[in-house]
C-alpha cells in the first residue's frame, strides 16, 4: 500500500470520452516532441542520500532486480546505470545514480554532482521527473545540505517528487505517518522545495499499486511542466560556485564546533 500527498492541487482540463480514446497522450500532456515514442516516455532520475534505498526504489518501479543493492560499508552504486522498461503500459527510462555522499566535502559533493550531470545526459534530452529518495526516519543535516545544493540548480524543484523509504520500520499507520510528515516543522522546507509532492514508499512489499500511484504523480508533474525536461545545462559554473560555497560554509561551521568542544574539554582537563 502507498499513500501519496499533494499540498498543492493541480487542475486538469476536461476531455470528452471519444477524444480521450484517440488523442489522450497528445492533449493531456501537451507534448511538443516530434515522435510519438518520445511523447509516451517517462524519463525518471533517482537521487538521494547514499544508503537511503535509491537502487531498491528503482528496482521496485521496474518490477525486478536490475539495479545492484546490498548492505555494504561503502556505497553499492558507484556509477550511473540506465534501464528501459514498460510499467503499466507506459514506456519508462530510469537512471540510478551514486547519490549524495556520507562523507561531505567539496570534492565528494562535486563528484556526486558530476555523476548527477552524467545521469541527466544519459536521459537526453533530460529527465522530466526527479525522484529524491530519503529514509522516513532520518532527515539529517546531510539531507538538508543535499536539498540546499540541489536548489542551486535551476528547474530541479519543478520536477521533484520526494520518496520517503523504509516504511517497513515505521510502527504506525500510513495515514498517521502521512499526517506527521505534513505537520512536521523540520520537513517544511523540504516539502516546499518539492511543491508539496511526496510519497510514502515500501520497497519490501510487492504491491504494484504503490508504483501505479507514483506514476500517477509523475504524470501530473509532466503535465504541469508541459512535458518540458530538466536540461543538463543547469550544471554550469555559477551553480557549482554557489553549491561549493554552501559546502564550504557547512564544513567551516562544523570545524568551529569541533574546535570549541575541544577547547572546552582541554580547559576542563587543565582545571
Amino acid at each position: 500500500m502507498i499513500i501519496h500527498c499533494h499540498i498543492n492541487d493541480y487542475s486538469s482540463q476536461h476531455i470528452s470520452a471519444d477524444y480521450w480514446a484517440d488523442h489522450w497522450t497528445e492533449r493531456y500532456y501537451n507534448v511538443t516532441m516530434a515522435s510519438k515514442e518520445g511523447q509516451q516516455k517517462l524519463r525518471i532520475l533517482l537521487f538521494g542520500l547514499q544508503g537511503s534505498g535509491v537502487s531498491s526504489t528503482a528496482n521496485t518501479i521496474v518490477g525486478e532486480a536490475r539495479f545492484q543493492t546490498g548492505l555494504e560499508f561503502k556505497p553499492v552504486t558507484t556509477y550511473c546505470k540506465r534501464e528501459a522498461c514498460e510499467v503499466f503500459g507506459r514506456k519508462v527510462e530510469i537512471i540510478d545514480t551514486p547519490g549524495f555522499p556520507n562523507e561531505i566535502n567539496v570534492d565528494t559533493v562535486n563528484n556526486a554532482f558530476s555523476s548527477l550531470k552524467l545521469g541527466f545526459e544519459m536521459l537526453a534530452p533530460g529527465p522530466n521527473v526527479f525522484l529524491l529518495i530519503l529514509p522516513i526516519q532520518r532527515y539529517s543535516d546531510d539531507s538538508k545540505l543535499m536539498v540546499e545544493c540541489l536548489d542551486k540548480y535551476d528547474d530541479i524543484r519543478r520536477h521533484v517528487i520526494v520518496i520517503f523509504t523504509c516504511l517497513d520500520k515505521v510502527e504506525q499507520s500510513l495515514e498517521k505517518t502521512k499526517q506527521d510528515v505534513i505537520a512536521s516543522e523540520s520537513l517544511r522546507e523540504l516539502l516546499q522545495f518539492a511543491s508539496g509532492r511526496f510519497v510514502l514508499f515500501n520497497n519490501r512489499i510487492t504491491d504494484r499499486n504503490q508504483v501505479k500511484n507514483l506514476l500517477g504523480i509523475a504524470e501530473e508533474v509532466v503535465m504541469k511542466n508541459r512535458s518540458n525536461c530538466i536540461d543538463s545545462r543547469i550544471f554550469n559554473e555559477r551553480s557549482a560556485i554557489e553549491m561549493n560555497r554552501i559546502v564550504d560554509g557547512k564544513n567551516e561551521t562544523w570545524g568551529a564546533f569541533v574546535l570549541k568542544k575541544f577547547k572546552s574539554k582541554m580547559q576542563h582537563f587543565i582545571n
